[in-house]
């Protein structure tokens, strides 16, 4: 089980949504949520929406903007 499986398990246990509301709020479709179960890791983009939706902090987290510099992403 993957550590976004993890996550989203336990969102759907605490929230009690299904996973086809939880695509509907990240914006996605329910076939892709049904691969972040599996092995596939999503997308910087839809993890941060995930992060955002679990109420992580991600402020630590760095984007690459090109090969020689990294920053932090703030909102």
């Amino acid at each position: 089980m993957s550590q976004w499986s993890q996550k989203l398990d336990a969102y759907l246990a605490i929230t009690k949504i299904s996973k086809k509301q939880l695509a509907l709020e990240l914006g996605i479709s329910i076939n892709t949520l049904e691969k972040w179960w599996g092995s596939r890791e999503p997308s910087p983009e839809h993890a941060t929406k995930i992060r955002q939706l679990l109420h992580e902090d991600t402020s630590t987290m760095i984007t690459v903007s090109d090969e020689n510099s990294a920053s932090p992403v703030r909102e």
